[in-house]
């Protein structure tokens, strides 16, 4: 056999076998990245957010407070209102006739509402320069509480009454004054 004149092997240069390895490498490197960024287990939750806008409570008169005709004697004496319409009089004051009647209000508002009920400050009935004190304090209240509840349709009525002083021998006239209430929720 005869043996060719030139034995010729070819070899890679260095530079192909380097440019190989570096990119299988650069590969390698991205894939294990890719692996990395992968997301975790990760769990979600829904939940609700609420409110609720309280409408405005009301508050009318349904009948005033009135004393009635009183006779003022010679010695100072109370007359006291209940908070249902009832008259009782002490010391020198003595019941006359007219109208007598505890104060009531009807509420409106939210239903099963608590509200509370502030009371008028100890003021006078004024009559030109004459004057009679009256106070109104929670044990003139129907139930005897500032704080009370609105029924399942939002109203509730509440009665109020009051004691009036009566100085000795107070001089006769047609003695007025005008008191607030306020209602919170």
């Amino acid at each position: 056999m005869s043996r060719p004149l030139l034995d010729v092997k070819v070899h890679r240069p260095r530079v192909a076998v380097m440019r190989q390895w570096l990119q299988s490498s650069v590969l390698l490197v991205l894939g294990g990245a890719a692996l990395l960024a992968a997301p975790a287990l990760a769990a979600t939750a829904n939940f609700n957010a609420t409110a609720m806008i309280i409408g405005p409570i009301n508050v009318a008169p349904v009948t005033q407070l009135s004393f009635g005709s009183l006779f003022a004697g010679a010695s100072a004496g109370t007359v006291t209102i209940d908070a249902s319409g009832n008259r009782n009089t002490s010391g020198g004051v003595t019941a006359g006739g007219g109208s007598v009647s505890a104060a009531s209000f009807t509420i409106s508002g939210q239903a099963s509402q608590a509200y509370t009920i502030t009371l008028p400050a100890a003021t006078n009935l004024t009559s030109g320069a004459n004057t009679m004190p009256i106070s109104i304090a929670a044990a003139d209240l129907s139930g005897g509480s500032t704080t009370r509840v609105t029924d399942a349709g939002g109203n509730d009525s509440f009665s109020l009454g009051g004691t009036l002083s009566v100085g000795a021998n107070q001089a006769p006239g047609s003695y007025a004054a005008t008191l607030t209430i306020t209602v919170n929720h």
